[in-house]
């Protein structure tokens, strides 16, 4: 390979005509010589760079197939919980796998999770209605997924703490649009109060989880750390 790149090399200078295509000749060679050294220093062939780039797709598409699981249990999820004869509005399932994927997917997958469940749960079982708490749920579902999923993944912060901003992160942003938007969305009632009233009916599915999501995360990271890593890029 060395010869040979040499060889070329000589080839190359010897037949230029000027100065101006003698330079160019020259770094281009530079270049092309500096690439074969950096791969017989590392020893990196195009098939390893192949194999890298088709694991990496792998990675992606686990990724997807993984993020339309969540929003899937986040559809079955309160259905299961309605046969039961127990609302939604008091213990908060479809909270649950958003959370649960922001956590372990990252804020990109969160974000989608809390976004699409309750606009797909809407538009095919007309619970939660569309207008105004779903357009509601999107903002403060979308902030759990992806806050919780940043601080996790993202920037290493504790499970707990992460589970904790995210949770915060969404009431606030509840809070927010209903400042802005609440002659809109027709609701005719202080933030506050709104807020106020949600924490106290949903304060058993806050409990749950607060309790179920630490334990099913320790479980992955004990018997399968790789679902559990912490290797998105910021």
């Amino acid at each position: 390979m060395k010869s040979l790149n040499l060889s070329f090399v000589i080839s190359c200078v010897i037949s230029c005509k000027n100065s101006t295509t003698y330079y160019l000749v020259l770094s281009f060679m530079h270049s092309h010589i500096n690439l074969c050294c950096v791969r017989n220093e590392y020893d990196i062939t195009w098939e390893q760079q192949f194999e890298h780039k088709e694991r990496y797709l792998l990675n992606d598409t686990k990724q997807m197939i993984l993020t339309a699981i969540f929003i899937a249990v986040g559809f079955i999820l309160p259905m299961f919980f309605h046969m039961l004869g127990m609302s939604g509005v008091i213990f908060l399932p479809m909270h649950i796998p958003v959370l649960f994927g922001g956590l372990l997917l990252g804020w990109r997958s969160g974000l989608m999770i809390g976004i699409v469940t309750p606009l797909l749960t809407s538009l095919f079982t007309g619970m939660p209605p569309i207008f105004p708490q779903a357009l509601i749920m999107t903002v403060e579902l979308g902030l759990y997924g992806m806050v919780g999923g940043y601080f996790y993944r993202s920037k290493k912060k504790p499970l707990f703490a992460a589970l904790l901003l995210a949770m915060l992160a969404g009431r606030l942003g509840t809070a927010l649009v209903l400042g802005l938007f609440a002659g809109i969305l027709g609701i005719h009632m202080s933030p506050f109060i709104y807020l106020t009233m949600s924490l106290v009916e949903g304060l058993p599915g806050i409990v749950i989880q607060l309790c179920f999501i630490p334990i099913l995360m320790k479980y992955l990271k004990k018997n399968l750390p790789e679902w559990s890593g912490r290797n998105e890029k910021k």
